[in-house]
Parts: structure tokens; sequence; C-alpha cells
């Protein structure tokens, strides 16, 4: 079951999708009330790790 307006365009369906998503992950990640550990997290490719040690 389906709610809610179908659009025959998909990109338009896909910014749709992201903005409900992030806005989901959002709230999800407030309601943990998860405190701050000090470290800030971010991926890197092979390359970028390999230069990143140097």
């Amino acid at each position: 079951m389906y709610t809610g307006a179908l659009t025959p365009d998909s990109l338009y369906y896909m910014r749709y999708y992201c903005k409900k998503l992030a806005r989901k992950i959002r709230i999800l990640y407030k309601r943990k009330k998860k405190t701050w550990d000090g470290y800030y997290y971010f991926a890197l490719t092979t390359a970028q790790y390999e230069e990143y040690l140097k």
C-alpha cells in the first residue's frame, strides 16, 4: 500500500526521499540523546588514507 502523491519524475521522488530520510535520521538521533564522545568520524578512500599516514 502506498499513500501520498505518485510522481512520474523519478528525480523529484529521489530528492523527496533523501529529504525525508535525512529528517528521519536527525529525529531518531535526537531521540537517542547520545552524548558527544569528543571525536569526529569520517570516511577516506584507501589512497586518501595512505596520503594521510604520510
